[in-house]
């Protein structure tokens, strides 16, 4: 999925760094599954996805957070210096791009009473 348009190469690295350094990438989508298997009393579900195509929080967001996550990676080995300069750089291009619009990433919930 692409998260902006026009294509950001940084979204790629994104996607890499969240699924090699989340626990669990993709239990949002599993949630409901789950719930049902403790068979609760009743089952809301769903799904919150922005866009941004003013402003600057989703770019933001995604830049602070390859900050954050970066140095871990590295140690991991998932990521080199120079990879992680350059995903950066390309963050930064990113959050200063007034033209760019980009998608923030699905947040999940489910509310299963007893």
């Amino acid at each position: 999925m692409d998260f902006t348009y026009p294509e950001n190469p940084a979204m790629r690295s994104m996607t890499r760094l969240f699924q090699n350094r989340f626990a669990q990438p993709h239990v949002g989508r599993q949630l409901v599954h789950r719930f049902r298997a403790k068979k609760p009393s009743g089952l809301e579900a769903g799904a919150c996805l922005g866009m941004e195509h003013e402003g600057q929080v989703y770019k933001r967001i995604y830049r602070l957070t390859a900050e954050a996550m970066l140095p871990g990676a590295k140690a991991a080995g998932l990521f080199t210096d120079g990879e992680c300069a350059v995903l950066i750089d390309h963050m930064k291009a990113l959050e200063a791009s007034p033209e760019t619009v980009t998608v923030k990433l699905p947040d999940f919930w489910v509310i299963a009473p007893r």
